[in-house]
């Protein structure tokens, strides 16, 4: 294989792998804020009552804060600096660089639909329409305030234990982040690994299994002290 061959080769499994654990660690991000936002859920009023007349104050608590600690660090890891072996979206934003490689995926596309060639013309022209506005979009991300506060945030009071000289990110700025962020990863897996899905799809499952899991926290703790506490919601 001719070496310029070889190095598009290479190029194209990197990124095709890069994009499932960025897949990954969003799922493990959304997993993590998923138990976070449904546990504080205002449908939850029973359940704060519960942990109010028991002694599982400490565990809840120790959830929540794990749940929102996992969450940024994720969220982090996912848009961490590039450095080798970091697989990060700037990792990424070097590997779609248009000006050097969106031949190489174009050419990838073309592949997908071998048995129509119209079909691959159509997927050829969309990734090179696509790939320079996914690196435009990246690099703007990469850059943003409520992301940079996430990061001063895991830098000051997650990795270590300084006294804190920014704001700490909101909710909405994790929301807007979450969203960016689904946005560029779900773009990245259709034109890199030809693979569509839509980030409302998970997002509800995640939000499905964390009610299922507080669901299930509350029937315990029902169980558990309501011979005890009469009183205590049923």
């Amino acid at each position: 294989m001719p070496k310029h061959e070889e190095k598009s080769s290479k190029t194209l499994n990197e990124a095709k792998n890069l994009v499932i654990e960025l897949e990954n660690e969003l799922k493990h991000a959304r997993a993590s804020w998923s138990v976070y936002t449904t546990g504080n859920g205002l449908h939850r009023q029973s359940l704060r009552e519960l942990i109010n007349l028991s002694d599982e104050r400490h565990t809840f608590d120790h959830i929540i804060r794990s749940s929102a600690t996992m969450t940024v660090l994720s969220l982090c890891r996912l848009t961490d600096f590039d450095k080798p072996n970091r697989l990060t979206l700037s990792k990424l934003k070097s590997l779609i660089n248009p000006a050097q490689y969106i031949e190489i995926y174009a050419e990838n596309a073309s592949s997908w639909h071998s048995e129509h060639l119209e079909y691959g013309k159509i997927e050829r022209k969309v990734v090179i329409e696509h790939i320079p506005k996914l690196h435009s979009q990246v690099s703007k991300f990469l850059k943003s305030t409520q992301l940079n506060n996430m990061r001063k945030l895991r830098d000051e009071a997650l990795a270590h234990r300084q006294d804190l000289q920014s704001l700490r990110p909101t909710y909405d700025d994790i929301e807007l982040v979450f969203k960016d962020a689904h946005h560029i990863v779900s773009l990245s897996s259709r034109l890199i690994n030809g693979k569509s899905w839509d980030p409302k799809d998970y997002i509800e499952i995640e939000e499905e299994k964390a009610n299922d899991f507080w669901d299930r926290f509350e029937d315990g703790m029902k169980l558990k002290y309501a011979s005890e506490n009469p009183k205590s919601p049923q």
